[in-house]
């Protein structure tokens, strides 16, 4: 919660105290365009909204401006014309800042949206080539991936062979390297793709432990778990729903960190835009909140025992379902 307590902060710095607003100041509109099949996509929107409850910014009160976006029929993200088309919505409309939440849109709303500031929020916080500046704000919805790399070695201090289920992308290869620095000593680490059932037991065949992303489907988990049944290896997921599907352990952000670090930026950006700041911000800002959940009965199906540290530092844990006699 101490990133909504900050957001709260610096909010009321830009605005005074709430009931400050002039009644004839018309409000400062956000825009915000959430993609519904973005993990946890909803809960994030929430507490951004949260965020701003009763604000008001430099003396005008705060109204959202909102668009969703769906899946195509396919269930694949949306069409980049279906996110240029929204974000040409929310300028007619008079959103004085846009905030997309979802990969698809974080890859297309700073460029298509030129004329007023921007905040994406995506699963690495990862903008194209040139895309950053002073006018974007990028939030991710992942820790750093040092310190999961360091969480990760925990749970298989002696692996020598790790597997990462993910697409290609920034994040992927900056946990690739840091799981390669651990320990001082060589790591095999393989970043691979699962596109079907059949890869997941090549995939997982001689793995220590497996990791997948926040943007590996539940379907997909379930898959890895029935292929490393009793290997002994754990396998991680990295959202909410991959406990149920199968893994032993979740390393996760909370949804309101996230949101909350969205809120931060957008009143950031909306002071800079007022003001004619354009401070560039190098590097994503990230939660730093982790949170360490385990499944007793996944693990025991995988035939691996979660070390006590784990355990004795699990936010929640899960417990097998009593055996049927």
């Amino acid at each position: 919660m101490a990133v909504i307590t900050a957001t709260a902060a610096l909010l009321v710095l830009l605005a005074g105290r709430p009931g400050a607003a002039s009644a004839a100041a018309a409000p400062v509109r956000i825009g915000l365009v959430v993609e519904t099949s973005w993990p946890e996509s909803q809960e994030t929107a929430d507490a951004f909204r949260a965020a701003f409850r009763g604000a008001v910014v430099r003396g005008r009160a705060v109204e959202f401006v909102e668009r969703t976006l769906g899946p195509d029929a396919a269930g694949a993200p949306p069409a980049e014309s279906d996110v240029r088309a929204v974000l040409a919505e929310l300028a007619i409309d008079g959103a004085e800042v846009v905030v997309s939440m979802g990969d698809r849109t974080a890859l297309t709303a700073p460029e298509a949206v030129r004329d007023r500031p921007v905040v994406t929020v995506s699963s690495d916080g990862s903008l194209p080539a040139g895309q950053r500046g002073g006018r974007v704000f990028a939030v991710a919805a992942t820790v750093d991936p040092a310190r999961l790399a360091e969480e990760l070695r925990r749970l298989a201090p002696g692996a020598r062979r790790a597997t990462i289920v993910a697409p290609p992308c920034p994040v992927a290869d900056a946990l690739r390297a840091a799981l390669d620095r651990l320990a001082g000593r060589a790591v095999a680490v393989e970043r691979i793709e699962m596109p079907n059932d059949a890869a997941a037991a090549r995939v997982v065949l001689g793995s220590e432990i497996v990791a997948v992303s926040r943007t590996t489907p539940a379907s997909q988990v379930v898959a890895l778990a029935r292929a490393m049944s009793g290997q002994g290896a754990p396998l991680v997921g990295t959202r909410l729903d991959h406990l149920d599907a199968g893994a032993a352990v979740v390393l996760r952000t909370s949804a309101a960190d996230v949101g909350g670090l969205a809120a931060a930026a957008c009143a950031t950006a909306l002071a800079d835009w007022s003001s004619g700041d354009s401070r560039a911000e190098d590097a994503p800002r990230r939660p730093r909140r982790l949170l360490r959940e385990v499944n007793l009965g996944n693990a025991r199906r995988l035939g691996f025992e979660i070390p006590l540290a784990i355990l004795a530092s699990s936010d929640r844990t899960v417990a097998p379902a009593p055996e049927r006699r």
